[in-house]
């Protein structure tokens, strides 16, 4: 993540939620089909997503298959 945001995982991993500070990690089964949201912090926007994820919209629709990484950045 870029700047103080959020982000959100549907479902939640198989070892805890997904809620994210600066940086954060959660384990799903292979196959599995997770929807990020990230959440501006206050003042600020959403600008894109890196990574495993792509695009302006402020959710992410991924399946995972193996080690997958994502970065939400927000403006400064």
């Amino acid at each position: 993540r870029s700047n103080t945001g959020t982000v959100t995982a549907t479902p939640d991993g198989v070892d805890h939620a997904l809620s994210c500070g600066s940086s954060c990690s959660a384990k799903y089964t292979s196959g599995t089909v997770v929807t990020l949201t990230a959440v501006p912090p206050v003042g600020k926007t959403f600008v894109s997503w890196g990574g495993a994820c792509s695009g302006t919209s402020q959710s992410c629709t991924l399946t995972v298959t193996g080690n997958t990484s994502v970065q939400a950045n927000f403006s400064k």
